[in-house]
């Protein structure tokens, strides 16, 4: 391991001022339930982060899951000057970006974003598909990212076994996967729509969520071949993307 006691030290420079920045190729994540997922994923590790209390408890594990040179250990207050927020768990790790699914390789049922712009619900999403089954997800370019460290930690590390595609023109995409069999369900409380208790789900199925405020995007929602809401309480009208998610999940698996 590599002891660094100055903030300023090139090594460790990845982590400067973290927050919820994009990180090009690479990820990084934090929490030790989070950090060993990423050692059990058999992601590429690029580096880690430890606070000498965290190197000390967890030697015998990072000395069978990382090269020593790639172990960087410091003092929770020198950490907490290179990241720039408090560090809760005592570790941080970055790995290569997990490789991007093509289309056609995704499972037979797909969790689409369009449009879910909050890294928490994302990682949410992604924790509950996972909890219920789903191992693939794509999201548009106008959600966050689930690779984005806050995602990754509300997903509890589970994005590091899904499939994940991310598309750049999502009608498109949902036109591939129609010719690739499956059937595109949207998620909307309207009129219109069916029952989420009232349908049999097919085999090969695209379930898309929409946006926390203005849900999918219309040209979205009238390529669906059905919509399904969650019946609720008029008063209400609308859950959390994220947690709707949940219960479509649920009844899905």
């Amino acid at each position: 391991m590599i002891e660094i006691t100055d903030p300023t030290d090139s090594r460790v420079q990845e982590f400067l001022t973290l927050r919820n920045k994009a990180t090009g190729n690479s990820i990084l994540c934090d929490s030790e339930k989070v950090v060993t997922k990423l050692f059990d994923s058999g992601l590429e590790i690029e580096k880690v982060f430890v606070t000498s209390s965290y190197y000390a408890e967890h030697k015998d594990l990072l000395k069978n899951r990382v090269p020593s040179e790639l172990v960087f250990v410091a003092e929770k207050n020198i950490i907490e000057q290179v990241i720039g927020y408090k560090l809760h768990h005592g570790v941080m790790a970055r790995a290569k970006c997990p490789a991007q699914a093509s289309v056609n390789a995704l499972g037979d049922r797909i969790v689409v974003l369009n449009g879910v712009t909050s890294p928490e619900n994302v990682g949410a999403i992604v924790r509950s598909a996972a909890a219920f089954g789903v191992t693939s997800i794509i999201t548009d370019e106008k959600s966050a990212s689930p690779l984005l460290r806050r995602a990754i930690r509300v997903s509890m590390g589970n994005i590091f076994f899904m499939n994940t595609h991310s598309s750049n023109e999502l009608l498109s995409t949902l036109h591939e996967l129609s010719h690739l069999g499956y059937a595109v369900f949207g998620t909307a409380n309207r009129e219109d729509s069916i029952l989420l208790t009232d349908i049999v789900f097919p085999q090969k199925l695209a379930m898309v969520i929409g946006s926390e405020g203005h849900g999918m995007d219309d040209e979205i929602a009238s390529y669906c071949d059905k919509t399904l809401k969650i019946q609720v309480d008029e008063k209400v009208a609308h859950l959390n993307a994220a947690m709707a998610a949940s219960i479509f999940l649920y009844h899905l698996r």
